[in-house]
């Protein structure tokens, strides 16, 4: 029995823009090809957070949208609206720790429609801010 440990479906690139002291605009763009299985997928996202705090510990919420494209065996829409909620721990001034959880609908689009209400991920990340 082999185990089978993935952190992440592809490779994505987040980017954040803050645009006052407590908000900041997101984007996110990636992708991913598995060559044993010719698969692949890709997509792009947009969102909005909304930061609280001054200290080391802060907190953050917002919504976020996300559009992609799956290929396994045919091709599948993906689209995901969604809230989330996290915080940041800042163990230098400019590199932080945080945490987040995303949840909303998915709609999915191949040969029929599927719509499902769930959490989409939980996120353990470092941020760099420049």
């Amino acid at each position: 029995n082999s185990i089978d440990v993935s952190f992440d479906d592809g490779t994505y690139i987040y980017v954040k823009k803050m645009l006052t002291d407590n908000s900041a605009a997101r984007n996110q763009i990636g992708a991913n090809f598995n060559a044993d299985t010719e698969d692949f997928s890709f997509g792009i996202g947009y969102g909005m957070e909304y930061r609280k705090g001054t200290t080391r510990l802060q907190g953050f919420y917002g919504y976020q949208g996300f559009v992609g494209m799956i290929y396994e065996d045919e091709f599948t829409t993906l689209m995901r609206p969604g809230v989330f909620i996290g915080c940041e721990y800042f163990i230098l001034p400019k590199i932080a720790l945080g945490a987040e959880y995303s949840y909303g609908p998915t709609l999915s689009i191949s040969e029929q429609i599927d719509f499902l209400l769930d959490g989409h991920t939980g996120l353990l990340r470092m941020n760099f801010y420049f």
